[in-house]
């Protein structure tokens, strides 16, 4: 993937709530796991899951809007 792709997907995932954000990047970037993120966030792992589900569906949406492959 080019460098400019990868910009606009990282331009995308700031456009999301910030819930949604920052269990994408603490997944993504720094490769943390469920039970890592629920302690370091405060917060259930179900929650944790539910998030992330959501802010794979909206990414998708948004890049479908930006027609990426």
């Amino acid at each position: 993937m080019d460098t400019h792709a990868v910009s606009r997907i990282w331009k995308l995932v700031m456009q999301l709530p910030a819930k949604y954000r920052e269990v994408l990047i603490l997944e993504s970037h720094y490769h943390l796991t469920r039970k890592e993120m629920s302690e370091l966030l405060n917060i259930a792992e179900g929650t944790i899951k539910s998030r992330l589900h959501r802010a794979r569906a909206r990414m998708e949406e948004l890049l479908k809007g930006e027609d990426m492959p």
